[in-house]
């Protein structure tokens, strides 16, 4: 009797561990980003100084399939004076193809005034990998250039 007590325990869990599930091994997917650029006058084409490029975060709004901002600032860097700006970072979620852009004018009193003006960047994969480093994807990168409007 106390045999087939111990096979029964022991079958018991054995099936009880079977069904358990197993603890996530699960990494969100994150890629490289990187963006140059040039940010122009659009009347005059000439590069404009003193603009702020800031990085918003964005998410696909699966139901519209349409690509949405969230009001959160990942990142951000100034235009040179040659109009040209390089942002990078990492981002780390499902959305790693299209970020959301806005240029800011933070010198206006000294090259005119300029409206802000959202832009949004689709990122192409320059370099991608297989998963050897747990929910990596790549390097996705784009060149723009922004053009924006003078207050006057």
């Amino acid at each position: 009797m106390r045999f087939f007590l111990h096979i029964l325990i022991a079958l018991l869990i054995t099936s009880c561990s079977a069904h358990m599930p197993e603890s996530p091994n699960f990494d969100p997917p994150y890629v490289e980003y990187q963006i140059t650029g040039k940010v122009i006058d659009s009347l005059t084409k000439e590069p404009v100084k003193g603009i702020m490029i800031l990085h918003y975060e964005t998410y696909i709004n699966y139901q519209t399939q349409e690509v949405d901002m969230i009001d959160k600032v990942v990142n951000s860097t100034q235009v040179e004076d040659n109009g040209t700006f390089s942002i990078s970072g990492i981002l780390n979620n499902d959305n790693y193809q299209y970020v959301y852009l806005k240029c800011e004018d933070i010198n206006k009193h000294e090259d005119g005034s300029y409206l802000p003006k959202f832009t949004l960047v689709t990122l192409a994969p320059e370099e991608v990998t297989s998963r050897e480093v747990q929910g990596y994807q790549g390097k996705f990168t784009s060149e723009v250039t922004i053009e924006i409007s003078s207050t006057y």
